[in-house]
């Protein structure tokens, strides 16, 4: 009886194991935190929504942003996924 249960119960904890390894793990990895001392005039960064532009001014919670047309955002650090140091 005990083995018929382990039976039935080996499939779903297969699948949460491959679950954690396959997708939370490499989500988790991904997700660095930038912090804000870290960010400085002049660096290049990247958004979480895809844009890529130049640290133009820090802000006492936010970052102004030139994209490459020249115009300026207004972005909170926590869209910031990476900085690409020149």
């Amino acid at each position: 009886m005990l083995l018929h249960t382990l039976t039935l119960l080996l499939p779903f904890f297969a699948l949460t194991a491959s679950y954690y390894f396959l997708i939370y793990v490499p989500q988790h990895q991904q997700a660095t935190n930038v912090t804000f001392s870290e960010i400085k005039a002049g660096d290049k960064i990247i958004t979480r929504g895809g844009l890529i532009g130049t640290v133009h001014h820090k802000l006492t919670t936010t970052i102004l942003v030139q994209l490459y047309d020249g115009s300026l955002i207004e972005i909170t650090q926590d869209s910031i996924v990476k900085i690409i140091k020149k």
